[in-house]
């Protein structure tokens, strides 16, 4: 049996979906005991996951206040900070995963961990004040998915992979109260049967009305013309989902009244929103703790994915959900000030209630297309050796970003797993063949172009070894050389690895220093040419289908190669 301890102080939504990851460690061995660290505010949130054997809390807010008051010392806020952490600290912990990966976080596993047993998952903090990963997967998860434009992999999947757990999604991840589940039961069976028309089965449509971000909401407008065309559909009811505040009962309330005060509102708090989903069809929501709740309870979601929601990092994982958004190329994916507002405004408007209401009907009804406006587009959540990708199945999404995301999956499969690329090869020679051609020349030019400056910080570094005046030219041959971690191309991907070890480097001599970076530059060109490797074999998967396809079904235009 083995204690661990998981520190997560993210925000709510983030504290159920790491119910994921508690149930994969418990599934791989049952005697495992897994304890939570959160914020005090989440508590609830926190206990409400199954197979979590204790949860221990910070007091954010007492330590704020405590921190922010002129009248006491800053020794009275360290204080309460250290009483909250006293009893982890006084345990002994096989394992500390660093599940939020942020600066308190690292501190606290460094403190847990640093010179006695327990292994660390994530980053921590060396006495030195360096960064210290525990495998790869920190790299990706602290680096590359921060860093990358075109998010390869899912915040879920990277989790997992960096404590070496199989992803094991299960319906019995979440608590539920067994008075909550038998009245939510009694009650919508009551309303399917009250509303059934015409001898239909009538479905339930959940309809989340509101985020913690206007930027992220369903507009009013849409919410409105939503529900009358779910009212027209004889097998649909919608359900108006809020939460027990008086700014969310004042959405429902609004709304209500363009249907004269007939439509079925549910408000439900923490405790009672896993009994509501599991009794629902369906659940239409933005970006919110929601679409978490609804994964733990294999309810499936239509995830409309507005303003800053980062669609591919923490999306629903749910292979029976969609994902609607924008064609990415128009998104903003990070928080703005004022002048972005109008941006989102503009694109949340892009999705249509005709949009939502088609992928309704592509979930609940067989062999149903899926039909949407200009410039949005659906993904589904399927499985690969990485975990869940989003696979785009309908719509308009620039195909630069498909292939930098896709390809860049792609070159991670290669790197770190040896596993087969072609399913998803397959999904891309779907994209207009000119664009793929443009695309790949311009990413074999950009690895060219590094593998040139990889070649001069190599012989800049052999050179300062044998003198130690060449040392200004190795350092501006690896500033060169870093540049490529900045850019939107494959090769920033092991660009961004290399640049994570070299500000790592712990080494205490000039000399260990100089033999350690010496070989993170060879492992660096290894990389570059799988990078080329993929892009020359993509080249001629694309080239080979098209060939066939043409044979198949030959016009003149279809015979030339990608």
């Amino acid at each position: 049996m083995s204690d661990i301890l998981l520190i997560n102080f993210k925000r709510l939504g983030d504290i159920y979906s790491s119910a994921h990851l508690i149930q994969s460690i418990v599934t791989k061995d049952p005697s495992t005991k897994v304890s939570i660290l959160v914020f005090k505010e989440f508590e609830l949130a926190a206990r409400s996951i199954k197979n979590v054997a204790n949860v221990y809390t910070v007091n954010r807010k007492e330590i704020e206040t405590l921190k922010k008051n002129r009248i006491y010392s800053n020794g009275f806020a360290l204080n309460s900070f250290f009483d909250d952490i006293n009893d982890i600290a006084n345990l002994k912990w096989d394992q500390v995963i660093n599940y939020s990966n942020d600066r308190l976080s690292t501190y606290l596993t460094s403190l847990l961990t640093i010179g006695s047993k327990p292994e660390y998952a994530g980053i921590r903090f060396t006495k030195r004040q360096t960064v210290e990963y525990s495998s790869i997967w920190s790299i990706i998860f602290n680096d590359v998915l921060t860093s990358y434009k075109y998010t390869p992999v899912n915040f879920n999947d990277a989790y997992h992979h960096l404590i070496g757990a199989q992803f094991q999604i299960s319906e019995d991840s979440i608590k539920t109260n067994a008075k909550y589940n038998e009245s939510a039961f009694k009650n919508f069976t009551q309303l399917r049967e009250a509303e059934a028309r015409s001898g239909n089965q009538i479905k339930l449509v959940g309809i989340q009305l509101k985020t913690s971000r206007a930027s992220k909401d369903i507009p009013m407008e849409t919410l409105t013309v939503l529900v009358n065309k779910i009212l027209d559909c004889p097998e649909l009811y919608p359900i108006l989902l809020v939460a027990p505040s008086q700014e969310e009962k004042a959405i429902a309330n609004k709304i209500n009244e363009h249907f004269d005060n007939s439509l079925v509102s549910v408000e439900a708090d923490l405790k009672a929103l896993p009994s509501v989903l599991i009794n629902l069809d369906l659940v239409i929501t933005p970006d919110t703790l929601t679409k978490h709740m609804a994964d733990l309870v294999d309810t499936p979601v239509i995830e409309v994915s507005l303003g800053e929601a980062p669609l591919f990092k923490q999306a629903t994982v749910n292979p029976q959900s969609i994902v609607l958004s924008v064609d990415p190329a128009l998104r903003e994916f990070s928080v703005k000030k004022t002048d972005s507002d109008l941006i989102w405004k503009n694109q949340n408007k892009m999705i249509e209630a005709a949009d939502i209401l088609s992928a309704v009907f592509y979930l609940l009804n067989e062999n149903t297309a899926l039909n949407l406006g200009q410039r949005v587009c659906a993904y589904q959540p399927v499985r690969d050796g990485l975990g869940y990708r989003l696979k785009l199945i309908a719509g308009e999404s620039d195909p630069q970003w498909e292939l930098a995301r896709q390809l860049g999956r792609c070159y991670m499969m290669k790197s770190l797993t040896g596993l087969k690329t072609d399913e998803i090869f397959s999904d891309l020679v779907e994209l207009p063949r000119q664009q793929i051609r443009k695309w790949l020349d311009g990413e074999k030019a950009k690895v060219s172009e590094a593998s040139k400056n990889l070649l001069g910080a190599i012989r800049s570094l052999l050179q300062a070894g044998e003198n130690s005046a060449k040392g200004g030219d190795f350092v501006r041959s690896l500033d060169k050389l870093l540049l490529s971690s900045e850019t939107d191309s494959l090769v920033s991907l092991p660009s961004l690895w290399f640049r994570a070890n070299i500000e790592s480097l712990n080494s205490t001599t000039l000399e260990e220093n100089i033999k350690e970076v010496e070989g993170l530059l060879y492992k660096l060109k290894g990389e570059y040419q799988k990078v080329f490797d993929l892009l020359k074999d993509f080249e001629n998967f694309a080239n080979k289908e098209r060939i066939l396809r043409a044979t198949q079904n030959p016009t003149p235009s279809e015979v030339a190669p990608a």
